[in-house]
């Protein structure tokens, strides 16, 4: 039996015309998962549920540094910021992220 998740963050399902993109993030106590998978008019999603953990801080920083949302295009920073801020909600590192978002307002 699989144990379902205490928080599901983001759960995506993007489809294009013949293709399609699947997000979840979700957190079971204090880890938090990244799980992503694709298919094509060939193939399908199976096999490709293999989450990778993350503290929260990991997760953090992965989100902020990889382009994990580009089929979202245009919203693609807004949905990264709402999860993040999911993530920040529930971690005491909130106030080293707000003082390097702040930082890097001032730097520009």
């Amino acid at each position: 039996m699989v144990d379902l998740p205490d928080e599901v963050l983001l759960a995506v399902y993007e489809c294009g015309s013949y293709d399609g993109e699947a997000v979840v993030i979700y957190r079971q106590a204090d880890r938090y998962y990244f799980v992503s998978g694709s298919h094509c008019s060939c193939y399908g999603l199976e096999g490709q549920w293999d989450p990778e953990e993350y503290s929260a801080e990991l997760l953090v920083e992965a989100l902020r540094r990889g382009d994990h949302f580009w089929w979202a295009y245009d919203d693609a920073a807004a949905l990264c910021d709402a999860v993040i801020g999911r993530v920040l909600a529930r971690s005491t590192i909130t106030i080293l992220y707000e003082y390097e978002r702040e930082k890097r307002e001032w730097l520009r």
